[in-house]
């Protein structure tokens, strides 16, 4: 902004971003911000991590994979291999830097892949997916612990 002559004045903290000195204090500040931002990021994600660790995290609705018994988080194998089958698609496309996958394509992979599954229905499992394998996707923390 400063290259096309706009400045900015913080009341609040008394800082013209016209001045070196202001700009350095901003700089400062945010840096401070954003570090704490991803502390208070790292302590929430700790906080369910934990209580799902000992059954005690509360949903209003259980998460693809589980289900709830009133108390805790139970498993439920068959959808648990399907969600497994959507991270392994991800991640094998997100190994060849050349190739990015789709939605679509990794509907359609885990529906083929899970089709023996008994009470599976392949065409319910590719539309649900459709809709979130792009949260997933984009969800670099769900990616990075791989």
């Amino acid at each position: 902004m400063k290259d096309c002559g706009v400045t900015v004045f913080f009341e609040n903290d008394k800082i013209d971003t016209a001045k070196m000195s202001s700009e350095m204090i901003l700089y400062i500040k945010s840096a401070f911000a954003q570090n704490e931002a991803l502390a208070y990021s790292k302590r929430v994600s700790t906080a369910y991590r934990m209580k799902m660790e000992d059954g005690s995290f509360l949903t209003y609705h259980a998460p693809y994979g589980y289900r709830w018994d009133g108390q805790r988080l139970i498993v439920v194998p068959e959808e648990a291999e399907v969600v497994k089958k959507i991270y392994a698609e991800l991640t094998k496309g997100q190994k060849k830097p050349n190739r990015k996958i789709t939605a679509e394509q990794i509907g359609e992979a885990v529906a083929q892949s899970v089709s023996h599954l008994p009470g599976i229905d392949t065409e319910a499992v590719k539309q649900m997916f459709l809709a979130m394998t792009g949260a997933i996707q984009n969800n670099e923390k769900s990616l990075d612990d791989q």
